[in-house]
């Protein structure tokens, strides 16, 4: 069994992330082979590192369950990916609680480092609704990714929103990724995955239970650059988020509020504790330079699009719509080999374009 291998199997008897934490202090610190868990003796386990429910989780395990499992996930094109792997989201890391293992359904990728999360209450007003339109419509201009948990009301209109606008989302569920949770919402999960991921650390088949929320909410704040709570009422699951997110040293973006209303309440207390009141766009780019900065590169990209000559912007506008063969690209724009691969190496010089073996090209985003 490989390292990743253990820490997933620790995972799906389980564990929580502090156990397997102190599984792995127990085999380092003992100079051990990850295989002693399969053949669990009497020994000092269970008084220095972990409590007796989770050896008898451990001792009571199969190995074959991680098989199952691994096929399982292989089949549903699921995802298992572990803080050992180079693909695990750096930034979830350094955070309390750290997950050990994340299961993710669709695609995360590099571009989804510029990253916001938007929260909000089940129940919202229709303010609530227009603030979320107006600052995701803001955001995907920009190239960022919208991060939220699925829930009914604005985490809702928040991933429809990014999808809408063609832009990427994650959605951070509290239960397995293969659980469809509301599944009022299994159309907007469908859509999710073929254009960004749902994640989360449960084990496959885990289903939605309340004590999970709180716990996934970390991971929300995680993922992103900052956190948008869009409206809140004053008990509002959302305000643990930007607590959280306060304590990973985030920015806490408020959307101000009618002081009568109930669903403001949540809001303009953090605003009133310290959390930036979210009026237009520039607060975020004020506020995060990540942001900015990829904005302002989106814009110096969008002048050179802009400049293509008209044989530029054929060839670029045949691979943004999907033609990425150079057979293809030769046959669809009616160019000769030899000048297309000119305008190839043009496109790349500019920085606009990307080549696979020679082949395949892909717009450089």
């Amino acid at each position: 069994m490989e390292y990743r291998d253990m820490l997933i199997y620790l995972n799906i008897l389980g564990l929580t992330n502090l156990q397997i934490n102190n599984v792995e202090k127990y085999i380092v610190e003992n100079d051990l082979n990850i295989e002693v868990l399969f053949n669990l003796e009497n020994n000092d386990l269970t008084k220095r590192y972990i409590s007796t429910s989770a050896y008898e989780k451990i001792k009571k395990g199969n190995v074959d369950i991680l098989s199952s499992v691994k096929e399982n996930a292989e089949k549903n094109n699921i995802e298992i990916l572990t803080y050992k792997d180079k693909d695990f989201p750096e930034r979830l890391n350094p955070i309390e609680n750290s997950p050990k293992v994340i299961y993710a359904k669709g695609k995360i990728k590099i571009e989804d480092n510029i990253s916001i999360g938007v929260v909000g209450s089940r129940k919202h007003t229709d303010y609530g609704e227009m603030v979320v339109n107006y600052f995701v419509d803001e955001l995907v201009k920009l190239g960022v990714t919208i991060v939220s948990g699925m829930a009914y009301g604005i985490d809702t209109i928040a991933h429809k929103r990014a999808l809408k606008n063609n832009g990427r989302t994650i959605a951070v569920l509290g239960n397995g990724v293969d659980v469809i949770y509301p599944i009022k919402n299994s159309k907007l999960y469908m859509n999710i995955i073929n254009n960004g991921a749902v994640v989360g650390e449960y084990p496959l088949g885990t289903q939605s239970l309340p004590y999970n929320f709180p716990a996934r909410n970390r991971i929300i704040s995680g993922l992103s650059l900052g956190v948008i709570i869009a409206e809140a009422r004053d008990n509002s699951g959302s305000l643990i988020t930007a607590r959280v997110a306060a304590e990973q040293g985030k920015e806490v973006f408020a959307v101000p509020g009618n002081i009568n209303s109930l669903y403001s309440e949540g809001t303009n207390k953090l605003i009133r504790d310290g959390a930036i009141p979210l009026m237009n766009i520039d607060d975020i780019l004020l506020g995060i330079t990540e942001i900015q900065n990829n904005a302002n590169v989106k814009k110096e990209k969008e002048k050179l699009v802009v400049n293509l000559t008209n044989e530029e912007k054929i060839i670029y506008d045949l691979i943004l719509s999907g033609i990425k063969d150079i057979n293809n690209i030769c046959i669809y724009s009616d160019f000769d080999i030899s000048y297309l691969n000119s305008i190839l190496t043009i496109l790349e010089l500019k920085e606009l374009i990307v080549s696979k073996n020679n082949k395949d090209f892909y717009i450089l985003d």
